[in-house]
């Protein structure tokens, strides 16, 4: 029933039935941290996912300030190969280390979501034993795991996707 509670606070939020916006706070070199009004629930690493904007998303400040109106700190740390779509393998060290600076800062197990492209980075970084034991859950939205069906809809689908046609180039 408490679950249930925090989702529908979590929809009535974004949908834009809420007060004003929680407090944004930068930790560091541009990570964020979106803080509840009352004592806080526990914590939320929302992870951007392949986007100039980074952390500084519109939509996921507002995920943010939903998560904050449900009572949870929600930390979006800022993956600087992410915001300048540089497609590597250091994403992935890139990910992980991110989770490392909440983890340090927040000193307490925590939930992570990852959009898109950011969902397949993060199950790569959760490899690691030391990462994995400060995730509680995750939260995977968007990220494709099948090559073959993915390739085909980014070039061919009824709605391809012409920025991932051109990340793949």
């Amino acid at each position: 029933m408490r679950t249930l509670l925090i989702c529908a606070r979590l929809l009535r939020r974004l949908i834009g039935s809420g007060g004003a916006a929680h407090p944004v706070n930068q930790i560091g070199d541009g990570d964020l941290r979106v803080t509840p009004r009352r004592s806080s629930r526990g914590a939320i690493v929302l992870l951007h996912g392949l986007s100039p904007y980074g952390n500084r998303d519109p939509r996921l400040l507002a995920l943010a300030d939903a998560w904050a109106a449900a009572g949870f700190e929600a930390w979006l740390p800022r993956i600087l190969s992410l915001e300048r779509l540089e497609l590597s393998t250091r994403c992935v060290e890139d990910v992980g280390a991110s989770l490392h600076r909440v983890s340090l800062r927040h000193g307490a197990p925590f939930m992570v979501f990852a959009p898109s492209f950011a969902g397949t980075l993060v199950v790569s970084a959760l490899q690691q034993r030391e990462l994995r034991s400060h995730v509680r859950a995750l939260w995977i939205l968007g990220a494709y795991a099948d090559i073959d069906l993915t390739l085909e809809h980014l070039f061919a689908g009824w709605h391809a996707d012409e920025y991932g046609y051109l990340v793949v180039l």
